[in-house]
């Protein structure tokens, strides 16, 4: 397990390269949910839970809801390399915006951050941040922070980005 998210009840929700999503209450009740994908980044915003995977070596984001504190069946939600006509294209951030935007992390040039909406999406400061992008973490009012790993090196960078907007959930 290496990616995790908190919903609005304190849930923690954990994936991996595994056969599950797993949740874990504040009481410590351990809960798994079926998953058969490698579970990169995960997300909770509006009563889902989005799962980026990396599948065969293809990048797809899945929105799972969340009914009754179960989740639901999965959804392609964004398949990456289908969307942006590339192969191999690897996700390990994700961030939401209070717009309903995710934001995906990528190791592609040219394409290090993508803003993925309901229907449409785009590269988000082209040019600005080299790949690979590692992490994110949503500060206060509009600023995102971002770590990124320099190809060919060991360098790693932190950056502070007015994203425009504020946060999801």
């Amino acid at each position: 397990l290496y990616s995790l998210t908190f919903d609005k009840e304190g849930n923690i929700w954990l994936g991996g390269n595994n056969a599950a999503i797993y949740r874990v209450t504040p009481a410590r009740v351990i809960t798994q949910f079926p998953f058969n994908h490698n579970v990169v980044a995960l997300k909770f915003f509006n009563n889902s839970i989005f799962a980026a995977t990396i599948t065969d070596g293809k990048s797809v984001v899945f929105r799972l809801p969340i009914v009754a504190g179960t989740l639901g069946a999965p959804v392609v939600y964004f398949d990456v390399n289908q969307a942006t006509n590339t192969t191999g294209m690897l996700i390990s951030a994700m961030e939401t915006d209070v717009n309903g935007n995710l934001y995906l992390g990528t190791d592609r040039i040219g394409m290090s951050i993508l803003k993925v909406g309901p229907t449409s999406w785009s590269n988000f400061y082209p040019g600005i941040v080299n790949p690979v992008v590692l992490n994110f973490a949503w500060g206060a009012g509009q600023d995102m922070f971002i770590t990124r790993g320099v190809l060919g090196t060991s360098r790693q960078d932190l950056f502070k980005l007015n994203m425009q907007t504020t946060k999801g959930d």
